[in-house]
């Protein structure tokens, strides 16, 4: 079970263009990401597009100018070997002439320790 999670709605705004996606930053602080929960509600019709980005870098997919598009669905991404910076982060865009609301939930571990070593260790509750 992780020690918290974070949960956040971002609007996609209509017409955003591939060639032109929004960032969404989630900054969790230093953490082992346990989950990643994105929730497309009814309506997106597989036109609201989302990747997920773990220090800058692709991670889910984990390919550039890959994207994950559903409509009425919750993919569950059960993560591991991972960044434990806490910066994470969306790039979406939206095909589709209305707005949409997508959902990001972090499910997560806490660390402690001196962030200038490596020396890092999940919190034990």
């Amino acid at each position: 079970m992780a020690d918290a999670s974070q949960g956040t709605i971002w609007i996609v705004p209509a017409n955003t263009p591939a060639s032109a996606p929004r960032t969404a930053a989630n900054e969790l602080g230093p953490s082992i990401v346990r989950r990643i929960l994105l929730t497309w509600p009814a309506g997106c019709a597989g036109q609201v597009f989302v990747q997920v980005q773990a220090s800058g870098g692709y991670a889910f997919p984990n390919q550039q100018g890959q994207f994950m598009a559903f409509d009425d669905y919750t993919y569950a991404i059960d993560v591991s070997n991972q960044t434990t910076s806490g910066h994470w982060r969306l790039l979406t865009y939206n095909t589709d002439q209305t707005d949409h609301a997508i959902q990001v939930i972090y499910e997560f571990d806490y660390l402690r320790g001196d962030m200038s070593t490596t020396q890092l260790q999940a919190v034990a509750l």
